[in-house]
């Protein structure tokens, strides 16, 4: 088995970021798409690689398209858990 890399990273990032955004804890996510809280934290720390069918079925749940989970973010679109300064992406 292949370990994560930095592709790993973006994709965990990207994930985190959109569940944020869309408001969903892990656990909720998990049972969304059939998997435990402890994988989709993992998932976004990178720990462990996502499976495309898999990410098919994270991206039906939080309702983007798959192809911004690999796609690096501006800057100015990061997360802070404090205001949630960031917005969804023009597509919406």
């Amino acid at each position: 088995m292949r370990r994560a890399n930095e592709i790993d990273g973006i994709i965990g990032a990207n994930l985190r970021f959109y569940r944020l955004m869309r408001e969903m804890t892990q656990e909720q996510l998990g049972l969304a798409v059939g998997l435990s809280f402890q994988q989709i934290q993992k998932y976004e720390k990178a720990l462990n690689r996502v499976a495309v069918s898999t990410l098919l079925d994270i991206s039906k749940a939080l309702d983007i398209p798959m192809v911004l989970f690999w796609t690096e973010r501006q800057s100015a679109q990061s997360v802070t858990l404090e205001g949630r300064e960031a917005q969804l992406p023009d597509a919406f």
